[in-house]
């Protein structure tokens, strides 16, 4: 474990990494200069990375604030989401009252707004506080779908989102949210399921240290659909919701031509029959999407997910210590 240091208050920082130690390292550096007055301890979450830790430049690094630094290696690489799942319920157990700080490693969180985040925290030390981008720097394309994704959100699960994985989470929550199943799926998401207050300060998107983003149009449907799927429950009743309008519609429909037909004189065009038909064809469709998505509801009240604070163990290799 981080040995850390004995003056409070304490901070961990948890940093997801895939092979990018060389921006590791600089996020390291620039990290040291904002918490002058605090000495924290960092973490590596090393996510299955297949090239080796530069060990000797880590050691070599000259640090002034920084008391601690570790890499936690995990089994397998999970993606960043499921990583934080299985390293939050480590560091409730490890590392008990003490601030979570959980960002990214490649620059595009700036070190200046996690010292932000940090001073959020002490100003209400009893939510988790996220770092809303107030300014993006994609192209067109991402920005636009980035835009279609959160108005999707709103529409499926009656909430708005407007921040990712940059924040800070105070002792008193971390066990709930280590206690959350949705936290496999997508950390943000969870925390607003799962009713854990929390706030946000606004922040701009930093440039990345080397290399490019990864985070290209693909990858951000697949982050969409981790962050939707939080909301199974929610998005299955109102898809069920759905289905009974469509039926509704198509029935209110087929009993008004079948009325004019039977009921009067008045001429149906020839086209009428044919709708009636495939109204029918839509009324029994609706049906059978009703009862699959009232199944899909009963099955996910009914299946025994995976849960960070008991299952995360599965996933931890060893925490190795740098400095």
């Amino acid at each position: 474990m981080v040995q850390l240091p004995p003056s409070l208050p304490h901070l961990l920082i948890a940093i997801p990494v895939f092979n990018d130690w060389k921006s590791f390292l600089r996020l390291v550096s620039e990290l040291d200069k904002e918490f002058p007055n605090l000495s924290p301890a960092i973490m590596a979450i090393d996510d299955g990375s297949t090239e080796p830790v530069p060990k000797e430049e880590f050691q070599n690094i000259k640090l002034q604030n920084i008391q601690g630094l570790s890499i936690l290696h995990l089994a397998k690489n999970l993606g960043h989401q499921r990583a934080i799942a299985v390293t939050l319920p480590y560091i409730l157990k490890n590392y008990p009252e003490i601030p979570i700080l959980i960002m990214d490693g490649d620059g595009e969180d700036r070190p200046e707004d996690a010292s932000k985040l940090y001073q959020a925290h002490l100003a209400n030390p009893q939510i988790v506080i996220f770092a809303h981008r107030t300014k993006r720097s994609e192209g067109f394309w991402f920005r636009f779908f980035y835009w279609m994704y959160k108005r999707l959100y709103i529409l499926a699960t009656g909430h708005r989102i407007e921040f990712g994985n940059f924040s800070i989470i105070p002792p008193a929550m971390l066990r709930r949210l280590a206690s959350l199943p949705e936290l496999w799926n997508h950390y943000p998401s969870s925390i607003i399921k799962g009713k854990i207050p929390f706030s946000s300060i606004p922040t701009e998107r930093g440039k990345r240290y080397f290399g490019r983003s990864k985070m290209n149009l693909p990858a951000l449907v697949l982050h969409g659909l981790s962050s939707l799927s939080v909301f199974s429950d929610t998005l299955g009743v109102r898809a069920f919701l759905a289905t009974l309008l469509i039926s509704l519609f198509a029935l209110i429909f087929m009993a008004v031509v079948i009325s004019i037909r039977l009921f009067t004189d008045l001429a149906i065009p020839g086209w009428a029959s044919y709708l009636v038909s495939s109204f029918t064809i839509l009324l029994v469709q609706s049906i059978m999407l009703s009862l699959f998505f009232v199944f899909i509801i009963l099955q996910g009240r009914n299946y025994a997910s995976f849960i960070p604070l008991r299952d995360y163990h599965y996933f931890i290799l060893e925490e190795e210590k740098l400095l």
